[in-house]
């Protein structure tokens, strides 16, 4: 097993967040049923964020914008003969709200990381 595998499996069981760079938007077939997906590239591992799980606007523009940009997700389920993995950022999300926020004051100044940015409609 390599240093991937080991890393995607110990997100799956334990709910470790991984960061890697979004690379692409396509449909993919997921439950017998055509979906538009994220696609993030670890090593030789291709992981699939449905729109839903995103934890934005399911909007195909806006998601594609933030091609480039480092994401955050939790692997939800692994298909170890294909090297496919299927993840979620909105679950990272929410963890990392959970973990980072009690951290921090009123009045405290907080780095952030802008990964989209989109038009108010």
């Amino acid at each position: 097993m390599t240093k991937t595998y080991n890393e995607i499996y110990a997100s799956r069981q334990s709910g470790k967040i991984l960061t890697e760079m979004l690379s692409a938007v396509e449909k993919y077939k997921l439950n017998d049923k055509e979906e538009e997906c994220a696609i993030l590239f670890v090593d030789n591992f291709k992981v699939i964020i449905p729109f839903p799980e995103m934890g934005v606007r399911e909007d195909w523009h806006l998601i594609r914008s933030m091609i480039g940009a480092e994401i955050d997700f939790i692997v939800k389920g692994i298909d170890t003969e294909g090297n496919i993995a299927v993840a979620s950022r909105k679950e990272a999300m929410l963890l990392r709200r959970k973990l980072e926020l009690p951290k921090y004051q009123a009045g405290d100044t907080i780095n952030v990381r802008v990964v989209g940015v989109g038009r108010d409609q």
